[in-house]
Order: structure tokens, then sequence, then C-alpha cells
């Protein structure tokens, strides 16, 4: 090695380079909190079928299962949509609270929001909706983190303009 002032110097070590172990076939969670509105919820006919096929709580079990053999009977993803849900609504805090404290789980899949902005569109402004939103999902968060639980927040799924539930495509 040569320094500023054009010194130099040498050392040697030994370098032993070891390969890493492999990844544990195991997963320290196994009950994941689905939380959120109809899109959580999963297909009609709701309320008929808990966790219905083709729901993303019924898939995410079914591919965490697969892939995390050796405890897939453990694996359980709780289905806790409800349709028309919105975070800001004075009575979805309480529902999560419950929902955590009923269904012990050791993370949270958090997606819900989207009738949060659809329904301020249906009022003019879905960008004034915005702030009550956040204001939700950041309580939600908090509780949960508060309880050592990691939280995964989704985000919105992309509104197509002209489509069936594009409310306000450009919020």
């Amino acid at each position: 090695a040569t320094d500023a002032k054009q010194r130099t110097d040498s050392c040697r070590f030994t370098v032993t380079v070891t390969q890493p172990p492999p990844p544990s076939p195991r997963i320290s969670v196994t009950r994941f909190l689905a939380f959120g509105d109809s899109i959580t919820e999963g297909l009609f006919p709701f309320l008929i079928t808990p966790n219905p096929p083709g729901s993303y709580p019924a898939v995410l079990q079914s591919l965490l299962r697969t892939r995390y053999t050796a405890q897939a009977d453990s694996i359980v993803v709780l289905d806790e949509g409800l349709g028309g849900q919105r975070a800001a609504d004075p009575d979805e805090f309480p529902r999560f609270r419950d929902a955590l404290n009923r269904d012990n789980a050791g993370a949270v899949l958090l997606m819900e929001g989207a009738n949060d902005l659809n329904n301020g569109a249906a009022a003019g402004d879905a960008v004034a909706a915005i702030p009550a939103l956040v204001s939700g999902l950041r309580a939600m968060v908090r509780e949960a983190r508060g309880r050592g639980l990691p939280v995964f927040v989704a985000t919105l799924p992309p509104q197509r303009a002209g489509g069936p539930k594009a409310g306000a495509p450009g919020a």
C-alpha cells in the first residue's frame, strides 16, 4: 500500500471463503392476519364462504404451504376482509383491534384504502379523502407494531380510466 506521502508498506493475511449456510426451510411466522376490504375478502358471493378459493389469503396460504412443507399444516392465512370497508371509517380500527385479539397472528397483511378513494371520488374529491385514509392506515400499523407484529401494507391496485371501479384513477 502507498499513502499520500508515497510511503509504502505491505503485509500478508489469509482469507478463507466459506459457503454460507443454506437458508432455513422454516419460517418463523405461521399465522398471518389478512385484513382489509373486499379485495382481501375474496370472490363473490361474500359472507357465504370464508377465505374462498381464488381470494388472495387463500392463494397466499397455498403458496406458503407449498414452499414451507415442513410446517405446511401450521401455516394459516386468516381472512379478515370485509367488503365495503374504509380505513378512515371510525368502526374500522376497532374491527382491526378485535381481529388482532381474536386471531393471534404473527404478522399482518394490510390491504385497505381503495374504498376510501372511490368514496371520495363519488363525493367529487378523492384527493380530499387521502389524509383520513393515511391516518386510518397509520393507526392500524401502529397498533400491530406496538404488539411486536411485522406489518406488510399492500399497494392499491391500479385503476384504469373508464373501468368499473375507476372513480379516481389520477388520485
